[in-house]
């Protein structure tokens, strides 16, 4: 796995600024080791999550096809970042996808399937939502959806 010095230095450090300096530069090497991240199984899973972070506060909706088709393989860490950061990039195709996952096994992934959708919030993703609060195992994350529905009212 080659990853540019900067970023790895980034990756490794306790400060998030770090990170962030990056994003903001925009540098191409940085985008395109960040989306090969994505797929790479034998990368640090820590390096995989801050990958998907990084590339959702990025904005650039091109690597949302890499994210879902690995989305299936993640690890719950993982599969938050990769909610979160598809909800940040906010596409119709995103909003399907985590839709599915509104049934995940772990309550945490459910939680970021609520934000994520009321991030969106497209008529589909509201309706989504509507389910949740209707529907979901935990009555925490029934509240949730429903003061995000509250709230976009």
């Amino acid at each position: 796995m080659h990853l540019p010095d900067e970023l790895r230095s980034a990756f490794e450090s306790d400060d998030a600024q770090e990170l962030d300096r990056l994003i903001r530069q925009r540098r191409q090497d940085v985008f395109e080791a960040l989306g090969d991240l994505l797929s790479d199984s034998s990368a640090p899973s820590e390096y995989r999550t801050k990958a998907f972070t990084a590339l959702g506060r990025w904005g650039d909706q091109s690597v949302v096809p890499i994210m879902l088709h690995v989305l299936p393989q993640l690890t719950e860490r993982e599969r938050i970042a990769a909610i979160d950061a598809l909800g940040r990039l906010g596409t119709a195709e995103a909003a399907a996808a985590i839709s599915a996952y509104a049934e995940d096994d772990s309550p945490q992934v459910r939680k970021f399937v609520v934000l994520a959708l009321d991030r969106i919030g497209t008529a589909e993703a509201r309706e989504q939502l509507r389910r949740i609060a209707g529907a979901d195992a935990d009555a925490w994350l029934r509240q949730l959806a429903g003061s995000r529905l509250a709230a976009g009212d």
